[in-house]
């Protein structure tokens, strides 16, 4: 079967298709290893009403070297990514699927949707995403870009209006430092990062880009709820909730529970659920399902990574995890409508993917593909 990214999009989300998509124009045939890595891997933390998730046991920009930066002047940024696509060959943007015309979310929702741009001849906005949207089918794509003006217009950033979308770029950056207020956004090289990444996972991150990679050189309106109308129902916190507490710092691991900790939390958070608010998050979870099913797929073509127990052991979790999703989903839009809504199955099958969560990690954690950069 072909690992060719624009036919393996029902497996990514938005942030790991645009990573991919950057690994796989640097030459990377195994893209998905640094995607993987350590997983699966579920965390959350509490922040103020909402909860951080995390799906990655090291956060991936700082693991593969990379920050992200932002301008409010286009030509500055038109030179950043010019820069980076003609030594690279490819730069990675932080768009809104508002702006984006051939997302069914254009001019319909806000959401963060990042983009990789690459060089094929002209430049092209590689989007191997491909899901189903409560307005149809989106089908992964590319774009041809025909000229900056366009550019400039697709790539004006989310904002920061919505703290559950920005939660989600601050855990894939593993920091709350995110140019949210820039106008455009991109990944550059992060110094900083790759001098604080122990030399294990320096040598783990080459090893998965390619001999010649150098983390040094790398690349790196939905308005906010008016907090008097739209407050989650109070959450428990005592028994059963496994210590989930609220708090709006990324460091305070004291809060942060991780595994089948994590899913017994939100088993007990969403046995309380009652208002549309309660389900804001639920996309978080269909990431979880994608990070998964991609181990799940990745693990047919690159038998390292798990052996046959542990396919085995995945290919019964995942199926319990594609269950999850229509719950939910169902759940919002009862709640939407205010009629009462049974939110037992949730919870149960949260505490079932719990006892699940325990399963083998991923086994190889560097391997070079041959395909170097």
């Amino acid at each position: 079967m072909s690992t060719a990214l624009h036919t393996h999009g029902d497996k990514l989300t938005c942030f790991t298709a645009a990573l991919a998509s950057a690994l796989a124009a640097r030459g990377e045939t195994r893209w998905w290893r640094p995607l993987l890595a350590d997983g699966p891997f579920l965390a959350v933390t509490p922040a103020a009403a909402l909860l951080r998730f995390e799906h990655h046991a090291t956060p991936p920009l700082p693991a593969l070297g990379l920050r992200v930066t932002g301008d409010n002047d286009w030509d500055t940024a038109h030179s950043a990514l010019s820069a980076q696509i003609a030594e690279h060959g490819v730069a990675v943007i932080l768009a809104d699927t508002y702006r984006l015309p051939w997302q069914r979310g254009h001019r319909r929702l806000h959401a963060p949707h990042w983009l990789a741009i690459v060089d094929d001849g002209g430049w092209v906005a590689e989007d191997p995403l491909a899901m189903t949207t409560e307005y149809g089918p989106q089908p992964g794509t590319r774009v041809h870009i025909p000229d900056p003006g366009k550019l400039r217009t697709w790539a004006v950033g989310l904002g920061a209006t919505d703290r559950a979308l920005t939660l989600r770029e601050e855990a894939m950056a593993g920091t709350t430092d995110i140019a949210a207020h820039r106008t455009y956004r991109w990944l550059e090289a992060d110094i900083s990062a790759a001098q604080r990444t122990p030399q294990h996972e320096l040598d783990r991150t080459r090893s998965q880009l390619g001999s010649h990679h150098d983390p040094l050189r790398a690349q790196r309106d939905r308005l906010p709820p008016d907090p008097a109308q739209h407050q989650p129902s109070p959450q428990p916190f005592g028994r059963g909730s496994e210590g989930l507490r609220p708090s709006s710092h990324m460091s305070a691991d004291r809060d942060r529970l991780s595994g089948p900790d994590a899913l017994r939390a939100l088993a007990a958070r969403y046995r309380f659920a009652r208002t549309e608010a309660d389900f804001d998050q639920i996309d978080d979870l269909w990431q979880a399902l994608r990070q998964r099913e991609l181990l799940l797929w990745a693990a047919e073509h690159d038998p390292d990574l798990l052996d046959e127990a542990g396919r085995a052991h995945w290919e019964h979790a995942v199926g319990r995890w594609r269950t999850l999703p229509p719950l939910l989903l169902h759940a919002r839009m009862r709640a939407a409508s205010g009629t009462s809504i049974d939110t037992g199955r949730i919870a149960e099958t949260l505490s079932e993917l719990a006892e699940l969560e325990s399963g083998p990690r991923v086994l190889a954690t560097s391997s070079p593909t041959g395909d170097h950069l």
